[in-house]
């Protein structure tokens, strides 16, 4: 736990812009921050979501709550996030907090793992909701997005149920979609890691791929691969034993590109990046 400081520098030379300025009532409380910034820059007025560009800071709070802090002015002024909101209550006992801004319809999208009801809800924030205003939670829990969708899907946050990972995803007026979801929820924090020491060899790879890591004790690992449209294109399962062990994935029959491998094992994911080059 400690505090939160926030900086912003120009993406062209890396030199700061403003900051660092502190976030939140206190600097002891907090962990895991996240920032969303809108990109909205129309130049037609000074007014909440107009032409600053309107930025939130999210974090989880020792309390168990998750808190939100926002700001219109990172450009034409110096930041200042005096506005406070509530993501989720301190009853749930909030970890593991995501968030995105959505172009598509100017809102904040978010979702964290509630600990006490086992739900990951989706939440929105307008951005032109006032600053004090706590977001509105649209569903109680996740779509399944290890599934494909067979309608027009607008910006969202899913959970990929069987991988365990969080993704953001928008399309393009229903004619196309993209999936970002290297990021897994973990149900416990405290989880101690089952699988270490994991190695992909060889990568970029042809015809196969040889998975190494040690295994805390004698268990079942999954193996997927995910293309970047979230579709499994490969699935095993094999029985491991307690200490180092190789597993060999043969991929002749896959694509040249780019995917993601993901080692499951009884109590956490491990995703890896895995290139086919022909």
């Amino acid at each position: 736990m400690g505090g939160i400081r926030v900086m912003f520098l120009f993406p062209e030379t890396g030199i700061v812009a403003n900051g660092p300025y502190s976030i939140g009532v206190d600097t002891v409380n907090y962990r895991n921050p996240m920032i969303a910034m809108s990109q909205k820059t129309d130049a037609i007025g000074s007014g909440i979501g107009n032409f600053d560009i309107r930025t939130i800071v999210f974090y989880e709070h020792k309390d168990g709550g998750i808190y939100g802090s926002v700001t219109d002015a990172i450009i034409e002024t110096a930041p200042n996030f005096q506005y406070l909101f509530v993501v989720a209550s301190s009853l749930i006992k909030g970890v593991q907090l995501h968030a995105i801004y959505d172009p598509y319809n100017e809102n904040f999208l978010m979702t964290y793992y509630d600990k006490i009801n086992k739900k990951l809800p989706f939440c929105t924030k307008s951005l032109t909701s006032p600053g004090a205003f706590a977001p509105i939670v649209l569903q109680a829990n996740y779509r399944d997005a290890s599934t494909p969708s067979t309608v027009a899907v607008k910006p969202r946050v899913d959970i990929n149920q069987f991988a365990g990972r969080v993704e953001f995803a928008w399309n393009d007026s229903g004619a196309s979609m993209f999936e970002s979801d290297g990021i897994y929820v973990s149900i416990d924090e405290n989880n101690i890691e089952s699988v270490s020491n994991l190695l992909l060899f060889p990568n970029p790879t042809t015809d196969y791929v040889n998975i190494a890591f040690n295994s805390i004790s004698k268990q079942t690992i999954k193996l997927a691969i995910y293309d970047l449209n979230g579709r499994v294109v490969y699935f095993k399962e094999s029985d491991v034993m307690q200490g180092e062990n190789l597993l060999n994935v043969y991929t002749k029959d896959l694509a040249q590109g780019q995917y993601v491998l993901i080692v499951s094992s009884f109590n956490n994911n491990y995703p890896i990046k895995l290139i086919i080059s022909r």
